[in-house]
């Protein structure tokens, strides 16, 4: 009868991860996601603050036109 092989036990980091490379890849990751989300907050942000400047813009040519029409005529 043979002897089965000890099974070899994964140590956990500190963290909770397998490995410290684990634990590093995914601090990396979480960083990069974070960031992303902040670039898109920014962006979405800056596209909606244009829009809005864009259609006060708008408004305020419409009532410079009407002025400008009611002084030719």
């Amino acid at each position: 009868m043979k002897e089965k092989p000890a099974q070899m036990v994964q140590k956990k980091h500190e963290s909770g991860y397998l490995s410290k490379a684990n634990c590093v890849i995914n601090h990396r990751e979480t960083k990069r996601v974070k960031l992303n989300k902040r670039i898109f907050d920014k962006r979405v942000t800056l596209i909606s603050e244009n829009r809005a400047k864009s259609r006060e813009n708008r408004s305020l040519e419409n009532k410079l036109d009407k002025i400008l029409r009611m002084k030719l005529t």
